[in-house]
This record gives structure tokens, sequence and C-alpha cells, in this order.
């Protein structure tokens, strides 16, 4: 699929669909090593306040790559919660005993599935949907629950957060949401200078999709001087201007 993509073989709108770019970036992901792929790309995750609460993922014990399970689409139906699906679940096992469960919403060109509905029982807004799910079964599992909105953005979606904790601070209110953010522009950064065939791929996959954030300019501009002249100086430059290109019906009025 990444090949088709790279030679132009898909139209601009299967590139779009967020779950081709959803089983592209994280199917390599799963074959390149957490500390240098998912781990490093998931510390990238930003809070409401610019924060970076995953930063020390790598370092709170050790994990390989058969500590982390992959699941994508699954269907979530936990009680008393709207289902949901989910694009990407992350299960991190570390030697320590600790387990995250990471519910991974990936969105590219478009938005929210599902808003708020004051009138509903039970949460509607998508993000919160998921959360509610993500949390009844991280507590059944004894995991720690963590909800990444993936975008295509330069900056945090915050009213789409908003809203969503907004509901579950009404309908769900013993709920602390620990929902980050996440954009696909900040993979480009994890899959520079390096020899992994698969970042490279997926750099130039980013390329593609005009995936990064802005970093200055592509050149450099150095003033410089130049050693033309004029070679015979006319000796009178005649500066009368020809009216009959500049007739004009206006007129002054008294």
């Amino acid at each position: 699929m990444l090949q088709a993509i790279f030679k132009g073989k898909l139209s601009r709108e299967q590139e779009n669909m967020e779950d081709v770019l959803t089983s592209n970036v994280f199917g390599l992901l799963r074959y390149v090593e957490p500390e240098n792929g998912i781990l490093k790309f998931l510390s990238l995750a930003e809070d409401i306040d610019g924060g970076h609460p995953l930063s020390g993922l790598a370092e709170q014990g050790d994990i390989v790559q058969q500590d982390i399970t992959y699941t994508f689409w699954p269907w979530w139906d936990e009680p008393n919660c709207n289902g949901c699906e989910p694009d990407v679940v992350l299960e991190l096992n570390y030697s320590s005993g600790k387990s995250l469960l990471i519910l991974i919403e990936a969105k590219y060109l478009s938005g929210k599935s599902s808003e708020a509905d004051p009138e509903a029982q039970l949460v509607t807004d998508q993000l919160a949907r998921e959360w509610v799910n993500l949390r009844s079964i991280s507590k059944r599992e004894g995991r720690t629950p963590i909800l990444i909105y993936l975008t295509g953005g330069t900056g945090f979606p915050r009213g789409d957060i908003d809203n969503a904790c907004k509901e579950l601070n009404k309908k769900v209110p013993d709920s602390i949401p620990s929902i980050y953010w996440l954009s696909w522009r900040h993979l480009y950064s994890i899959c520079t200078d390096t020899d992994n065939l698969m970042l490279r791929d997926l750099k130039a996959l980013l390329d593609r999709l005009g995936m990064r954030f802005f970093n200055g300019w592509g050149f450099s501009y150095q003033p410089g001087t130049s050693n033309w002249k004029f070679g015979n100086l006319p000796k009178k430059f005649n500066w009368q201007v020809n009216t009959n290109y500049f007739k004009s019906p206006w007129r002054y009025h008294q």
C-alpha cells in the first residue's frame, strides 16, 4: 500500500482515508524498536497546558516489542456506555508489573463522528464515549487508561477535547479523563536522521501527505553584491509622459 501511495497509484480521496493512514503508520511502527518508534511517538503527546505527560513512557521499566499488543478497530460496548470503535488500542506491559491501556482515536481530514447530546442520559460525544468504555475495561483488567486524540492539525484541538470533558464532568462526575493530543506531524521528527528502513518509509509517506510542522524555509538567503554596470550612459533621459494613454471620463463636479 505504501508503494502505491508513493507512486501516485491511489486517488487523493483514497490517500486521505483515515483508515489507510492509520493502518500504514501503526502497521509499520509495530516492527520498529519501541524506544525508537511507538514509545518515542507517544511521548510527544500534549495535554491542554502544552505539557508532555507521557514523556517518561520508555523510562518506567523494561519493555520490548513482545510486551506491546496492537488491536485495530475493536468494538467496545461496556455496560452503561454507548458503544465505540477506536482506531488503535495499545496494551503496554512493563517488567515492573505496570500495564497501560492506550486508546488512539485517529483523525486526518474529518472531525469527531458525534457530539454531546444534552438530552441523552449517556455520553454521546465520540471522545467521551471512548473514554467511559476505556475506563471501564481498564478498571476491570487493572490497567491505567490513556486516550490520545490523533489529528492532522498543527495546534491543540482545544474545542474537541474541552467539549468531551464537559460532557464527562456533567454525566460521569466521578471520572477524571486522561485525554491527550498528538498530531501526525509529530511523527516526522522521529523519522529523520535514521537508518531504519521502516521509519524512512514513514517519512516518505508524511512528505507525500505534507504532514510535517513548519521548520523554516528550505533555503538560506545571503545578500551579496554584483559587479554589473552601465555600458554607455545616455546623455539625456526623456521623462515626458504621453497622456493619450491615460484618458479618463471623470471630471470635477461643482
